[in-house]
């Protein structure tokens, strides 16, 4: 389900970055519209879901078992994966020396994600003056 020009384009980011000494982990590339709309109601009000994106109620229930509480950061404006749903999309995390995610904004490895995006013919999300996301690249050609 991933787009083959957008496949070779991330493998290339993932290289460069690997080349550079970072060491990087796929977070997700490919997402079904369900867990997108899963994604989707975390970090918000079950009224809010209901009454104003008109989730329903048994819908919003699966969300909250499956661990997108409302109490947890937003992670996504999107209810339709458009990029991840088209397998044109990209999130990873930087792993540091024991293994652990690296999710700090400062650190160093996500300029040089946004730069490998830029020379592979991706847009890099932590570049976005809305809803910033450093993890995320899409394709969109």
């Amino acid at each position: 389900k991933v787009n083959p020009t957008f496949r070779a384009k991330a493998l290339a980011v993932i290289r460069d970055l690997e080349g550079h000494g970072y060491r990087v982990q796929v977070t997700e590339v490919y997402r079904s519209e369900k867990r997108q709309r899963q994604l989707f109601c975390q970090g918000r009000p079950t009224a809010r879901l209901r009454d104003v994106f008109k989730f329903s109620m048994e819908e919003i229930r699966a969300a909250r078992n499956a661990g997108y509480t409302a109490t947890k950061p937003i992670v996504t404006g999107m209810l339709v994966p458009k990029y991840h749903g088209s397998g044109r999309a990209m999130d990873i995390v930087f792993l540091d020396s024991d293994g652990k995610a690296i999710w700090d904004t400062g650190y160093a490895g996500w300029k040089a994600y946004g730069s490998a995006c830029a020379a592979h013919g991706l847009e890099w999300a932590g570049t976005w003056k809305t809803n910033r996301e450093y993890a995320h690249c899409q394709w969109t050609g």
